[in-house]
């Protein structure tokens, strides 16, 4: 199969996965939302939060080493598979370990010291046993996108008929863990049909060669989670658990959009690994053709999660969660500003320099904690919104500087999609009041019309799109 079908494959893969995994998630929060209130529902979020700070520690970014190695060298996969899952195990165990000690001196309700140490549990089927990385590696990431979409199915169905009420708060994580269970089940199955000869053991770490490698990126991955988790943590230390509530039950609304596209950047990703040494002319295709696509998704989008934002709110969540509209419409411009950190992040990774995004998620993480401590106490969730744009916007213009260091990149100027998506929005305007079934639909037809009319997206373009990833030396190797 050549490289523009494998990635369109694996793009489409996890496309699948995640509009089933994002459509069954969007639903489970929506019920548990509903169903425990605001003030339960914070403090399931918070427990979540905190607990990611100490994920990160359980496999320290080893699974995107080992994606570069099982790209660049698929001879050695057994090999690099049994190495990096004997140290996960390993780190695993001891972040564990770490989060129930840390619980203990919480001065916390008992409930909440629960959940924290429940959803701990879940760090073994996420970030110690999961094959994701695997799949990504070898390029089969059907297997993955299945894996996915039924585990939010099996998530959603557990919750449906097990939650019933605020006194079932302690059994949510559980429910998890049994969902995550099943899809590392599968996913171990589906590799060793695929390598039947496979021999995966128990490895001694000799040496710490793949810490070493994977220690820029074991930091990446703390300062994101710090980037991503502090104001939540912060807000829930500072504020009463119905603001936390209100804020997470807006967020998820906009990380819908994030899934989507980071979807495509881990379709992408191995790919650019190979090319950065192969072709840095396509390297830098890639990268500007996935912004333009992710503009002209993104900008209309945006526009429409803050126009719409009171009634998608109570549609999805009920008059409990009033409070969250707003919160939504100030969040709106967050997603399309994370999918540019992760694609430039993404690129500086596949280019050997993770020092430098070391350097940039450093910055990033001290400038969003700094803002939190500033802003929540005042401005509570909405102050939390506000530094995270702010810190998310400043760092996007570094790691595009850091970028063009090495790749040439094109200035992408989107005033078509910005004309298309004023024209939306005064459609939107015009349509106010009539219910999200005529004002989405009339949003969606409205905006392509006037890219198409204004001719922002060719058919050669398109058509580009299949051939754009393939390898100068893919014509020569088969």
């Amino acid at each position: 199969m050549s490289a523009g079908r494998t990635i369109f494959k694996n793009f489409l893969s996890l496309t699948f996965s995640n509009a089933v995994s994002r459509a069954s998630g969007l639903i489970t929060v929506i019920y548990l939302a509903r169903v425990l209130g605001p003030a339960e529902f914070g403090k399931m979020n918070f427990a979540m939060a905190l607990t990611g700070y100490f994920a990160t520690l359980a496999h320290l970014g080893l699974g995107t080493i080992g994606i570069r190695e099982l790209a660049q060298a698929p001879g050695d996969r057994d090999l690099c598979v049994s190495r990096i899952l004997s140290l996960k195990v390993l780190l695993g165990t001891g972040a564990f370990a770490l989060l129930c000690l840390v619980t203990l001196l919480l001065k916390e309700p008992s409930d909440v010291k629960w959940l924290v140490v429940f959803y701990g549990l879940t760090m073994f089927t996420t970030n110690v046993l999961s094959f994701d990385w695997v799949f990504q590696g070898i390029e089969k990431m059907e297997y993955l996108g299945f894996a996915g979409a039924a585990q939010g199915v099996a998530y959603l169905a557990a919750i449906a008929l097990s939650i019933k009420g605020s006194g079932d708060l302690l059994l949510i994580p559980w429910l998890l863990l049994g969902a995550q269970a099943c899809a590392v089940a599968f996913m171990w199955l589906a590799y060793r049909r695929l390598f039947p000869g496979s021999g995966l053991r128990f490895v001694r770490p000799e040496n710490l060669e793949k810490l070493r490698q994977a220690l820029p990126i074991a930091l990446w991955g703390i300062l994101t989670v710090i980037i991503l988790n502090s104001g939540i943590t912060i807000l829930g230390f500072l504020r009463p658990p119905g603001e936390v509530g209100y804020f997470s039950a807006a967020y998820k609304v906009t990380w819908i959009i994030v899934e989507t596209l980071i979807a495509y950047i881990a379709a992408v990703f191995p790919s650019m690994a190979k090319h950065h040494a192969l072709s840095p002319e396509k390297f830098s295709a890639v990268l500007d053709r996935t912004l333009k696509l992710a503009t002209l998704f993104c900008l209309p989008a945006m526009a429409g999660l803050y126009m719409l934002s009171v009634p998608v709110t109570a549609l999805v969540y009920g008059s409990k969660f009033g409070e969250a509209a707003s919160i939504l419409a100030f969040l709106a411009v967050l997603p399309y500003l994370i999918f540019i950190t992760n694609l430039y992040s993404h690129a500086l990774i596949a280019a050997h320099r993770q020092n430098k995004v070391l350097k940039l998620s450093a910055i990033q993480a001290a400038l969003v904690v700094l803002l939190n401590l500033a802003l929540i106490p005042a401005y509570g969730a909405k102050g939390l919104a506000a530094a995270a744009i702010i810190a998310t916007a400043v760092c996007n213009y570094l790691y595009r500087l850091e970028t063009g260091r090495f790749a040439k990149l094109g200035r992408f100027r989107p005033y078509k999609p910005l004309l298309a998506t004023a024209l939306m929005a005064g459609a939107l305007r015009l349509a106010a009041g009539q219910g999200l079934l005529v004002t989405v639909p009339l949003g969606v037809v409205v905006y392509a019309a006037a890219i198409l009319l204004l001719r922002e997206v060719t058919l050669e373009e398109l058509r580009g799109l299949r051939t754009l990833f393939r390898p100068e030396a893919q014509g020569r190797e088969r």
